[in-house]
């Protein structure tokens, strides 16, 4: 009987269609060139689902709950099937996809760009087949992993998929240039039980080689054909092989005797562009023209009495003979439920007819074995523990079996209870129970997320990103060309790009404004190593550190000050930029990722297995000096997400992103997390795109990021192109206009903002407003305490008598005391606070000031630095304190001069080494003491004045005066610590010193303000006038 055609049924547009059955054959899935993607039930459906998914559509392949669609975007999308919603992205290429294929382990993709692609289904990992000299116009993957494409060039080649080797080349097929203008696909199809077969069609017949020897092996030749063939295809079981022709010819042969099958000519002579078996292997197969349009033939195969049983499937029949062993097994199963009961009824009837007293012993030990195993049916673990000889034994008696062993031979592990029972309980309900048994529940294992780089690309690509931040962009190139690392900074005229060859195959780098830090792992017994370069640096500006043997760097980081490093044994290694080792530190849990900021870096590592969802945690490490302080803080991952980003904003504030979309900022004065922006708020995001986070900043609230279209990761060719977002806080119906304030005033409070004090007064006036205007006083009046600030009193009492709301006014004036105190009190803590922790650097600072401030009595004779001395004027007016209203002589100047570069020769240079401006009023010079003994010798003939010299020193700073008088300090507290100490000399220093002067005064400079002559002050008399040109001789 000859096979039957369906006339063609328009599916598409002109052009080019392809065709391709559901896995399960139930479908038939078009596309053509109109985009569109068309799910058919059958033939004769009438109304099938439609979905433009591009402008042209050129393949398409289903597999499992995906359907692969290659589009004009010059990609391979992957939608859930049949729902059609993006899944990710397969392939890319530089040109349309022109074809798919799949088996077991790989998917491959052929374009128009003359290069093929191949990913492995079990690792991921992918590779390219470039260079073939035409378009793939077809490809097919056989069951031995042989790769067969036919490429533009008029050849077909032939592939190893695991070791990548050319295995065969057909010459003598037809030539084309474009995928487009193709009329002749020369199709390759294998065999598909074994793949020991390859068939493709030659002109008017098919040829089929051996994949062994590539020797011809036969050749179909259809008598009727008068047309050239251009694709051919094996059915699933490879009985029968169907080639269609340009002018719509279908022909199809007989795999064991090479006849040809009868059937219907085409209505119409459109060329054949794909031709599918249905996988049912029911002898039914799909066709589409390159007129856009689609048809089946059915009842190909020949009639028998055995081999079609009313149209079963067949391949279903050769899954059921393959399963026919289990089937087997659970027979004897049920037989072996119904030969114990037959055994414990048979049991009760000897017991109960011959007694034990009548049994020889041999039989009385058998006869008691039977009963028992009738009974209970049980085995205790010692029973399982026997010898070989006594499972022999059992083996080799019909009566005794073992039913639970044969279950768990085929339902897997049970658990049996080994209680005894007395023969009095057995009946049918207990037989039902002792036959009853649990299966073992094995708990779900969740596996914890690996460790990441931030603002990288998996290193697996060929081309792909170590890093990609605020900074830069650090690129790795893994070819078999090339081996190199690619460093390009935003701002070009700061930094210069970089192009390193990858001799140590680094996988990991940190890159910062001054420092980029590259990492590589263990391989091929090669230890894992850290190299820095620094990009603002003299001299040699490259370091290294070699990691010990047992272990093997997983993560790096750099900031402008430090380069910290983890380690698979759970270890961070912090170092300078400039290449100093520092602290190696251990982590209580497994580390997921790094990141740095000037002084500061974060690590985040599981602080617990994980379940649905991952437990991570977060230390915030501070590096002061040679001092690490540390917090840690738990990391708020949304559910069942896995974190993708951590990093710090420009303020310096910790971010972490999460997969599901969701960006958190952390507030270290209130340790909270705060969320600040959700990957759904993004308008022209899809259910499969994703965001990559470059940088985070706090003062602008934006957020730079690449929106990644169907993949996870951004492309490095072409440069993508990074988009602003703002901060968008999930706060409750922003459209009106008292959410937005409140949004703005959120932010103003929490959020590192530009003028955050102003924002906030502003925000909180324009609520306090809008409430009175609402008529909402009580609102208006608790939203002013809630706040509670003092600076804001005023500005609300104004508006609310402005607008004459005088009992709202009189109610907030009270709160103004208030809160001037509890800002008071606030300061006060907040400077306790500060002071403790500065106790330890007041103590550094104290240890350099007495080294620096040592004095040295042994004379030195060294020439001032060039600038430093200053040509004097003897007839000018001094300006010490010792000789005031007085002329110095020359000798008095120079003696001035010489006594203050003699006490200490580095004071213009210790001062401000260390931070500190020492006055020259803890070092009296010469003048100034030979002028105070002049004063001393002469009171009666010079005016007293009281503000000259204080106890606290005049205009000495506190750090000085406490120098001095620590010591009395100590005696009169010897209780007190150092930062209590501190405190009590900071009150006595301003108890000392005298009103209206501040205690940071100096009495450097300046000439004496003239005054005028009190009642109680003496008029200066001759004596004392000639005693300012007195002449003293030094030594």
């Amino acid at each position: 009987m000859p096979f039957k055609r369906s006339p063609m049924r328009y599916a598409h547009i002109m052009g080019y269609t392809s065709v391709v059955y559901q896995e399960n054959g139930e479908n038939i899935i078009s596309v053509g060139y109109d985009g569109d993607i068309r799910i058919w039930n059958g033939i004769g459906d009438d109304d099938p689902p439609t979905v433009c998914v591009g402008e042209h559509v050129w393949a398409v392949e289903q597999y499992a709950d995906r359907v692969l669609i290659a589009t004009d975007l010059n990609t391979v999308q992957a939608y859930k099937y049949p729902s059609l919603d993006k899944d990710g992205i397969e392939f890319r290429f530089t040109a349309y996809v022109t074809c798919l294929a799949k088996n077991k382990r790989f998917i491959v993709a052929g374009s128009e760009d003359a290069t093929i692609k191949v990913l492995s289904l079990d690792d991921g990992e992918q590779f390219e087949l470039e260079n073939l000299g035409g378009p793939v116009l077809s490809i097919d993957v056989s069951k031995r992993d042989l790769l067969a494409a036919s490429i533009g060039d008029g050849k077909i080649y032939v592939w190893d998929i695991k070791t990548k080797e050319l295995k065969k080349t057909i010459e003598g097929l037809p030539k084309v240039k474009s995928f487009e203008a193709v009329m002749h696909f020369s199709s390759p199809s294998f065999e598909p039980k074994t793949g020991s077969l390859l068939a493709y069609p030659s002109e008017k017949e098919v040829v089929v080689l051996n994949t062994s020897s590539w020797e011809v092996v036969k050749k179909y030749v259809h008598p009727k054909l008068s047309t050239t063939l251009t694709v051919c295809r094996y059915s699933p079981m490879g009985d029968y092989i169907a080639a269609g022709s340009v002018t719509g010819t279908i022909c199809v042969w007989d795999c064991e005797t090479s006849k040809p099958v009868e059937g219907e000519n085409p209505f119409d002579a459109n060329p054949i562009t794909k031709l599918v078996w249905n996988p049912k292997n029911n002898g039914e197969l799909a066709i589409s023209d390159g007129n856009g349009q689609v048809g089946t033939v059915t009842d190909i195969f020949i009639e028998s009495g055995e081999d079609d049983v009313d149209g079963e499937d067949i391949v279903l029949m050769a899954e059921k003979e393959a399963e026919n062993e289990d089937d087997d097994a659970f027979d004897d199963l049920f037989n072996a439920r119904k030969d114990m009961i037959e055994q414990y009824f048979l049991g009760n009837f000897l017991i109960n007819k011959f007694p034990f007293s009548d049994l020889k012993p041999d039989e009385k030990e058998t006869n008691n074995k039977n009963s028992h195993n009738g009974k209970s049916n049980k085995r205790s673990k010692g029973d399982e523990m026997a010898s070989d000889n006594e499972e022999s034994d059992d083996a080799l008696n019909e009566n005794c079996f073992e039913l639970e062993k044969l279950k768990s031979q085929i339902m897997g592990p049970t658990q049996k209870s080994d209680g005894p029972m007395s023969d009095g309980e057995y009946d049918d309900d207990d037989d039902r129970a002792t036959m009853h048994s649990e299966r073992v529940v094995v708990p779900k294992s969740f596996p914890q997320q690996l460790p990441f780089q931030p603002g990288s690309t998996p290193h697996s690509l060929e081309h792909c990103y170590l890093v990609y931040n605020h900074v830069g962009i650090v690129r790795r190139h893994a070819t078999d060309k090339e081996n190199s690392i690619e460093v390009e900074f935003h701002d070009s005229q700061q930094h210069h790009g970089i192009h390193l060859n990858n001799f140590l195959n680094h996988t990991m780098a940190g890159l910062s404004e001054t420092v980029l830090a590259m990492a590589c792992p263990n391989e091929d017994g090669n230890p894992s190593k850290i190299v820095c370069i620094n990009q603002a640096a003299f001299g040699k500006r490259e370091w290294t550190y070699t990691m010990p043997r047992c272990e093997e760097i997983i993560a790096v980081t750099a900031s402008d000050k430090i380069v910290v490093v983890a380690t698979d044994n759970r270890l961070l290694r912090v170092y300078t930029a400039r290449g100093t080792q520092r602290e190696v530190i251990s982590v209580t849990g497994p580390i997921v990722a790094l990141a740095a900021y000037g002084d500061h870096f974060l690590v985040a590592y599981h602080n617990s297995p994980a379940n649905e969802d991952q437990h991570i945690s977060l230390m915030v490490v501070t590096c002061v000096n040679f001092k690490l302080r540390c917090r840690e803080v738990r990391v708020p991952l949304s559910a069942g997400s896995e974190m993708r980003w951590i990093g710090y904003t420009d303020r310096g504030s910790p971010v972490v992103y999460d997969s599901a979309g969701v960006l958190n900022i952390y507030h270290a004065t209130f340790n909270l997390w705060f969320p600040i922006y959700n990957a759904d708020n993004l308008p022209s995001k899809n259910a499969s795109d994703s965001l990559f986070i470059i940088k985070v900043s706090e003062s602008t609230q934006d957020v730079q990021l690449v929106l990644c279209r169907g993949a996870k990761y951004p492309l490095t060719t072409p440069k993508p192109v990074p988009i602003n977002v703002k901060f968008v806080l999930p706060m409750c119906d922003l459209e009106s206009e008292k959410e937005c304030l409140e949004d703005e005033l959120v932010r103003s409070l929490y959020l590192k903002v530009d003028e955050a004090d102003k924002l906030m007064k502003e925000t909180a006036v324009k609520l306090f407003a809008l409430a009175c205007k609402n008529e909402c006083e009580q609102r208006a009046k608790e939203l002013v305490e809630t706040i509670a600030s003092s600076q804001l009193i005023p500005l609300v009492i104004k508006y609310a008598s402005k607008i004459r709301r005088y009992h709202l006014a009189e109610s907030l004036a009270p709160l103004l005391p208030t809160f001037q105190e509890q800002e008071m009190q606030e300061e006060k803590l907040e400077q306790e606070s500060v002071r403790e922790n500065a106790a330890i650097v007041n103590e550094l600072q104290h240890i350099n000031l007495e080294a620096i401030t040592k004095k040295d009595n042994t004379p030195k004779i060294k020439p001032l630095p060039v600038g430093t001395k200053k040509p004097t004027n003897p007839f000018r007016k001094s300006t010490a304190a010792g000789n005031e209203g007085g002329i110095s002589s020359p000798a008095s100047s120079s003696g001035h001069n010489g006594a203050n570069s003699s006490s200490n020769p580095l004071e213009h240079l210790t001062g401000k080494a260390i931070g500190f401006s020492v006055t020259r009023t803890s070092s009296p010079s010469l003048g100034s003491r030979l002028t105070s003994s002049s004063d001393g010798g002469q009171d009666e003939n010079r005016p007293q004045n009281s503000g000259s010299s204080t106890p606290g020193g005049g205009g000495m700073k506190f750090l000085p005066w406490f120098e001095l008088h620590r010591e009395e300090l100590q005696r009169q507290h010897p209780e007190a610590a150092e930062a209590e100490l501190i405190k009590i000399g900071m009150r006595e220093f301003k108890a000392q010193q005298p009103k209206g002067q501040p205690s940071t005064s100096t009495t450097e400079s300046g000439t004496t303000p003239k005054r005028k002559l009190e009642e109680n002050d003496q008029p200066e008399t001759g004596v004392s006038k000639l005693a300012k040109f007195g002449f003293v001789k030094n030594g």
